[in-house]
């Protein structure tokens, strides 16, 4: 039966079960990239984020997620949209600080010397600059907190 107040949440249950995880989000994602199916295409991405969310899916499940079928991204991490889909999922699930989740999710991916290369490459881009200076001083944090040298970042 329809949800009428919410009918993103029977759309995602009826989808789910038939398309399953990998292949309904990447429907979503490029229905986000066409302007006729962006507005639905978006409600139901942030659905599935709080299905996901009630269901404890962690950071790192979901960046999975949102990476399958693409191999790692590496410098193009940060001007790849899934990114941010990905980085507002953890800021729903970890409200207090999201930086800290994403950089321990993108540590378990990537080396210090690759996130450190992100991050410079990221911080030249006007677009990019902000979130890249967010989780640059986490990433510095964790190094420091652990005793690892802060030369790669500079």
């Amino acid at each position: 039966m329809l949800d009428k107040k919410n009918p993103e949440a029977a759309m995602i249950s009826a989808l789910m079960p038939r398309y399953g995880i990998d292949e309904l989000t990447q429907m979503i994602s490029a229905a986000k990239g066409k302007p006729a199916t962006k507005d639905i295409a978006t409600k139901l991405q942030t659905e599935q984020m709080r299905v996901w969310a009630s269901n404890e899916r962690s950071a790192d499940y979901v960046f999975i997620t949102f990476q399958s079928g693409r191999g790692k991204t590496g410098e193009k991490l940060f001007t790849d949209p899934k990114f941010y889909d990905w980085a507002k999922y953890v800021g729903m699930i970890n409200k207090q600080n999201p930086e800290a989740a994403m950089i321990s999710t993108l540590m378990s991916h990537y080396s210090d010397d690759a996130l450190s290369t992100m991050m410079i490459a990221a911080k030249r881009v006007r677009n990019t600059k902000s979130i890249a200076t967010k989780l640059q001083a986490e990433l510095m944090k964790g190094w420091a907190s652990t005793g690892k040298s802060l030369l790669p970042s500079i």
